[in-house]
């Protein structure tokens, strides 16, 4: 799903300060003069949308959406991925690290990875662990459940609601 600036909010000033904050998430010290001219123009202010055929995407820069080109590239030589700060994209080091003592892994948010608790913080007061769907975590009755009566193991679409259990039994 595609949100625009104008879905979020019809106020031009909050326009205005989420252009910024885009901007400045994806062009962070770039060294470019005239990128500030071409970067991440609201796309609902003229509606554009990019111009390679058959993508229905907004314009981000460059007459292009992300995907095909447009925004801020990795200024590492020959690399095309989208810069995520300082320049570089999450292959060349734009990404930061997990603050968990010996982690490798690129963090989600609030400093750590998906599995030091990374993403989304459970809504139930105290809880640290990480939301999943429904904004709870397991033990607070976030996640799909099998659709199996009586059955709460964990489930999937790709198994069509069910836990792996009932799968194999299906």
């Amino acid at each position: 799903m595609i949100y625009t600036l104008s879905s979020v909010s019809l106020d031009e000033e909050i326009q205005d300060l989420l252009t910024t904050v885009f901007y400045n998430e994806f062009c962070y010290d770039m060294e470019s003069p005239d990128h500030e001219k071409n970067v991440l123009v609201p796309a609902t202010a003229s509606k554009r949308r990019c111009k390679v055929d058959q993508c229905a995407n907004a314009v981000v820069s460059k007459g292009m959406c992300i995907r095909h080109g447009g925004g801020c590239r990795c200024s590492v030589e020959g690399c095309e991925t989208s810069s995520k700060r300082e320049g570089l994209c999450w292959k060349h080091g734009g990404s930061r690290k997990c603050q968990r003592e010996g982690c490798k892994n690129l963090t989600k948010s609030r400093g750590r990875c998906w599995t030091h608790g990374g993403g989304k913080q459970c809504a139930t007061d105290a809880c640290e662990r990480t939301a999943l769907r429904g904004g709870r975590c397991w033990a607070h009755g976030g996640g799909k459940r099998c659709k199996v009566d009586g059955c709460q193991r964990p489930a999937y679409e790709r198994n069509d609601n069910l836990c792996v259990q009932h799968r194999e039994t299906k």
